[in-house]
């Protein structure tokens, strides 16, 4: 275990763990308390509404009845059922479970991610994202009602009174602090035209600049959306202060925040997006976050009228949309729930449900691509319309069969363009989130029929931790009832996989991939997919184990499933498994995925044995189109 660890922090890189170790240090010996201390925020109204913006347009009900919701005490959380948060909400209280953070006048750096007393402190951080903002914003610009401004500066008041700069566990963690600095500049910027700022938004931006300044160091190390959240939050902010301060010494401060967050952002660009456009994470719900900061950046460099990036910038950027493009049901907007997902859904614009990602790719299609990714009226344009971005003449080409080489994905379209498959194989770049090797999707006119268990949860049980990011639930085979990978920690796997064997045909008449691995302990997995006749073909070659493989197929739970000889069969598909070795078991067993954030529910799973030995499983997925 030793020697894995080891390995694997090499894998991490070493300047990064000391990075993380450097963070640790200070915090522990009180250097972030004595550069950042706890200071009351000055009192007053947040925002001023110039008038030449109010009540512009058609009135949008759908944005009035949420708003409403919001002043009612009613917010979704995660894309959840919604649930009382209160009026304005309890910023300490977790919304689902409704306990509440014990002590929350602590100085930040006090308190620790995943100490017993927090629960999940995502469910703390989610409203103090202030996103609610912008749909506060949007109805009153489209009925202009007073209520609803009156509304937005009560709850910013009130989320200032009661956390106070440096204090509570709102101000732990960078990220959030450029998130919530993002939401409330935006909401400023569709509010407020010739106006000058209130002296309580000035500040408001200066004391977040502050905070996310003294830890780019430790977001770096992440080799995540922090630094790139981060990096956005210290540009963005610095830039406003640039146009907004009459202060010369915060101008200067401004401007080094600025050149700062813009040099990190270029930097993590180039370092964190792959040359075939996939973001360092290895999730579609990531890759997502990732495109919205990078619009964001770019939208404000062009409202501010600031600098071009550069030219790297914009290629990776513009490889990272087409990536996601690629992957969202054109149907539906949604995505398959590979890889982490902590249920952001960041700059809320459009009425959407959480999972659609159409108006991201719109709104990074035509600020990155100069193209129009979706065709005709619809809410993947709402976002482009309230930034007064044009949607472009020139449509993207179709998507189409491609393999992602170096993040480790691959989408099969079948030849009749209705169904597709996605794919993951091993990249060993950067750090895997879940022991996915070789799971596959399978969708059909919006309807996703084989699929991934998702995540859940950051600091669920042990037992759903495991599950969830481990082999079990994933379409894929399982040596020996354990992981592909071991777990070395809440986020970290150790021994990370190669890929062996890599192939891809994108022809026409039968388009195919395959793929290999063969993890530490010896156990061999290829699976080779193709299509052809109407039909998906599914074959996966095992051998190095030493008690048992078990082979699941994650089904659809929205119809009724019963099981046949050696497979599984509705109304809407079904599996047919053969192989010359005799199966221990065949079993159709009751499994879980999570589709929202800490929200998880039951769905059926073809499960197949076999014991040691090599052997060659083939499964034939017939699609019944005649029901979708």
């Amino acid at each position: 275990m030793l020697t894995l660890r080891i390995g694997t922090a090499i894998s991490l890189g070493l300047i990064n763990v000391g990075r993380v170790l450097w963070y640790r240090i200070r915090k522990k010996l009180g250097y972030f308390r004595w550069r950042l201390p706890i200071s009351v925020a000055t009192s007053g109204p947040m925002f001023v509404a110039s008038e030449e913006l109010v009540a512009d347009g058609a009135v949008d009900e759908a944005v009035l009845r949420a708003a409403d919701a919001f002043l009612s005490g009613s917010m979704s959380i995660f894309g959840l059922v919604p649930v009382a948060v209160g009026t304005p909400p309890d910023w300490f209280a977790n919304s689902l479970s409704r306990s509440r953070i014990p002590d929350a006048k602590l100085h930040w750096s006090e308190y620790g991610d995943f100490s017993s007393g927090l629960e999940d402190i995502k469910t703390i951080w989610e409203l103090s994202r202030c996103s609610w903002a912008l749909v506060l914003v949007r109805a009153f610009r489209v009925s202009g009602n007073d209520r609803y401004l009156q509304a937005l500066n009560s709850w910013m008041q009130d989320w200032l009174a009661k956390n106070t700069y440096n204090s509570g566990p709102n101000w732990m963690c960078g990220q959030e602090s450029s998130i919530r600095l993002g939401h409330v500049l935006l909401a400023d910027s569709l509010i407020r035209s010739s106006d000058s700022p209130t002296p309580v938004l000035h500040e408001f931006v200066v004391r977040h600049c502050e905070r996310i300044n003294e830890t780019t160091s430790y977001a770096i190390a992440q080799q995540n959306n922090h630094a790139t959240s981060e990096a956005l939050g210290l540009l963005l902010g610095g830039a406003w202060l640039k146009e907004n301060s009459s202060d010369s010494t915060i101008c200067r401060s401004g401007d080094a925040w600025y050149m700062r967050g813009r040099q990190m952002l270029e930097q993590q660009v180039a370092r964190l997006v792959m040359d075939d456009g996939t973001f360092a994470q290895l999730s579609m719900t990531y890759q997502r976050l990732f495109v919205d900061t990078v619009t964001m950046a770019e939208w404000w460099r062009g409202h501010l009228e600031l600098p071009k990036f550069s030219e790297e910038f914009y290629a990776r950027a513009c490889a990272a949309t087409r990536w996601l493009y690629n992957f969202v049901d054109r149907d539906t907007g949604d995505i398959p729930n590979i890889g982490s997902h902590d249920g952001s859904a960041l700059f809320p614009l459009s009425r959407v449900s959480h999972r659609d990602c159409r108006p991201t790719v719109q709104l990074a299609g035509a600020l990155f691509l100069n193209k129009r990714n979706f065709n005709g009226e619809g809410p993947w344009n709402e976002a482009l319309a309230w930034l007064n971005v044009q949607v472009p003449e020139d449509a993207e080409q179709p998507r189409h069969s491609q393999v992602y080489p170096d993040g480790g994905f691959v989408m099969l379209y079948g030849t009749d363009e209705s169904s597709y498959l996605v794919g993951r194989f091993p990249s060993c770049r950067f750090r895997p989130a879940h022991a996915d090797a070789l799971h596959v999707d399978l969708w059909r006119d919006g309807v996703n029929i084989l699929r991934d268990g998702g995540t859940y949860g950051y600091a669920v049980s042990d037992d759903e931790s495991r599950y969830f990011m481990g082999t079990a639930s994933h379409n894929t085979c399982q040596f020996d009832d354990r992981d592909q990978m071991p777990k070395l920690g809440r986020f970290l796997f150790g021994a990370w996989l190669k890929t062996e064997q890599l192939s891809f045909d994108s022809s026409d008449d039968k388009p195919s991939w395959s793929a290999a691995y063969t993890d530490y302990l010896g156990c061999h997995h290829k699976r080779t997919v193709s299509y052809g006749s109407g039909e998906w073909l599914v074959t996966d070659d095992l051998s190095g184990f030493q008690e048992s493989v078990v082979l699941r197929w994650r089904v659809c739970p929205d119809v009724e499933w019963s099981q046949c000889e050696n497979g599984i069969r509705s109304s809407l598909a079904s599996l047919s498994c053969s192989s010359e070795s005799e199966f221990e078991r065949v079993e159709v067993c009751a499994g879980w995925e999570s589709r929202f954030y800490l929200q998880k529910t039951s769905l059926p799973v073809l499960e197949l044995e076999l014991g040691p030995g090599h052997h060659r499983v083939i499964t034939t997925i017939s699609i019944n189109a005649d029901v979708l």
